[in-house]
């Protein structure tokens, strides 16, 4: 079981080695993604012939589906967007009238992402690092329909070459959209009877917000509209970032956490709430390895990917106190592996020469 399955890496690594596995994903977008690679089979053919029917009705006309009044798409008054006009109206028109076949689900899930992959292909921006930056001479560029086109041939071409050579998945992984803290403690995860091994690597504590980044393909996916929808999904995200003011934390964890949170308090931060989300980070933790222990089975490992952060030189050391709250937990610490050393991010850095490390914790339930 992977409690943040992001992409989908891990459960399809699993189903590869015949093991039944299943993810937990909060982003809509990546568990499209998730599901899409982790599905058992696909039949090249079937695929090409669906690919080339969607693009053949591409001349049909439908109302506009997609937000007019964001940075998206062009309209008057804005300085920046993201997508021409000619080329949302091409995109439009391919999804709806795949929304509107007739193919089998997993097609219409994997042309779905090849249709904003390819949109993505054709933005006035690029992602980069926490943000999205303009192009430079973007205005110069002005994508069109025939980009899109090409995009959109490129991304097939890619994807039925995949197919050429890809293994059927001899386990089956499944997804369940939603958030982990409640999903895996909640009753309905009745199709779980035992888990023999729990592998993620959460969120790490760097105010990194996966919403925003993916925040184009959200909207492309028609999964939101504007910027409410998508702050109530950044409310069912492990308390990471600062992009979502939380409530006061007042619950308390470990000793190592409240008094990292009253230095940090007394830190010339960039953000006021740091000390806030550094405490909400572990308490989302602490309730996370308490549902995972329920659903492991007795002797069943859990291993976790994680990285310390730092904010005014400060260093929060991730994977110890993660230690301790698995100890705290019930769990048999087995080994902490470091698999690297970085500087992090400079803007949380801050004054700290310290190297941030990067590690591999491993337990077990007794």
């Amino acid at each position: 079981m992977d409690p943040f399955s992001g992409s989908g890496t891990s459960i399809t690594e699993a189903a590869s080695l015949g093991w039944n596995s299943i993810g937990v994903e909060v982003n809509p977008f990546l568990a499209l993604v998730s599901k899409v690679k982790s599905e058992k089979c696909y039949d090249k053919n079937a695929f090409v012939s669906a690919a080339r029917a969607i693009w053949e009705t591409r001349s049909t006309k439908c109302a506009p589906q997609l937000p007019r009044n964001t940075t998206l798409v062009h309209s008057e008054g804005l300085k920046k967007w993201l997508f021409e006009h000619e080329v949302i109206r091409v995109y439009e028109n391919l999804m709806w009238a795949l929304k509107r076949s007739r193919f089998s689900p997993k097609y219409k899930r994997l042309l779905k992402l090849i249709l904003i992959a390819s949109m993505v292909d054709c933005c006035n921006a690029k992602r980069d690092g926490k943000c999205w930056r303009y192009k430079k001479d973007w205005m110069l560029l002005r994508r069109s329909a025939g980009d899109f086109f090409q995009a959109f041939k490129h991304r097939v071409h890619e994807t039925s070459m995949d197919l050429e050579w890809a293994d059927r998945l001899s386990g089956q992984a499944s997804l369940i959209v939603g958030d982990s803290r409640k999903v895996i403690a909640g009753n309905n995860f009745h199709r779980i009877k035992g888990v023999d091994l729990v592998i993620t690597s959460p969120p790490y504590l760097n105010s990194f917000d996966y919403t925003d980044i993916y925040r184009p393909e959200l909207l492309l996916g028609g999964w939101f509209k504007g910027s409410e929808e998508m702050q109530k999904l950044r409310a069912k995200t492990i308390r990471s970032h600062v992009q979502t003011k939380w409530p006061r934390c007042t619950e308390r964890t470990i000793p190592e956490v409240t008094r990292i949170c009253n230095r940090l308090g007394k830190a010339q931060l960039w953000d006021k709430d740091i000390p806030n989300m550094v405490a909400g980070y572990f308490c989302d933790m602490d309730k996370l390895m308490s549902a995972c222990k329920r659903r492991l089975k007795r002797k069943g490992y859990m291993c976790v990917v994680v990285a310390s952060s730092a904010y005014d030189g400060i260093v929060i050391p991730t994977d110890l106190f993660l230690e301790r709250l698995f100890l705290k937990n019930g769990f048999e610490h087995i080994e902490t592996l470091s698999l690297r050393k970085t500087l992090g991010n400079g803007n949380h850095q801050g004054k700290s020469h310290k190297k941030l490390n990067e590690a591999l914790i491993v337990v077990r339930k007794p």
